[in-house]
């Protein structure tokens, strides 16, 4: 009789021993399985492959003060960056950071970004033209904007709530978008530039 319930004692806890493993690989299983990471959308929280060239620029001239701006620098949120960045980083790799254009009608590709400096209290837009050796600041700050070039045309936009306006570029402009908001477009004027509102 001994015999039997030693030979039964073994049996239940070799059995336990068993679901005790079962139950821990099941865990541990169910734990990976939980923490899965899902894969990264190409993009997200990166540098856009044009800022290397645009930082060096802005290093050899400014120091370390600024440099084009990161998607995780920019704030934003992910179902508007996919909605809104993700197409169209198809078509341009550099999008919304970096905009190729001639903005100073010398008939010579210029760059302009959207940069900010080493503090993130300033976001500004500079223009690079004249191959790197001339710079050129937007006025205002552009935090959550998007910036792609506008091949020159006439833009019909406004300048109050109530006087269209219009604008017939003599070069390429920036276009200036916050999703969902308001744009506007900046022309060269001058030896300057000026800008027309043509959403909001």
């Amino acid at each position: 009789m001994r015999t039997i319930i030693f030979t039964a004692a073994i049996l239940l806890t070799a059995c336990g021993q068993n679901s005790s493993e079962k139950k821990k690989d099941s865990d541990t299983t169910r734990t990976v399985t939980d923490t899965t990471i899902p894969p990264v959308v190409p993009g997200h929280a990166g540098i856009v492959p044009g800022a290397a060239k645009v930082n060096a620029k802005l290093t050899e001239a400014f120091g370390g003060k600024w440099h084009v701006i990161t998607d995780k620098e920019s704030g934003w949120m992910p179902d508007v960056f996919d909605y809104f960045v993700v197409p169209e980083r198809k078509k341009d790799p550099d999008f919304p950071y970096i905009a190729h254009g001639d903005y100073d009608c010398d008939g010579k590709t210029d760059v302009a970004a959207l940069v900010t400096d080493s503090l993130h209290k300033e976001n500004k837009i500079v223009y690079i033209l004249n191959e790197g050796k001339t710079f050129s600041w937007w006025k205002e700050d552009v935090l959550g904007a998007a910036i792609k070039n506008l091949p020159k045309s006439e833009v019909v936009g406004f300048e109050d709530a109530q006087k269209e306006k219009k604008v017939q570029m003599k070069c390429d402009g920036v276009e200036v978008a916050w999703f969902e908001t308001s744009s506007y477009v900046i022309y060269r004027k001058g030896s300057g530039f000026d800008n027309v509102w043509t959403g909001d």
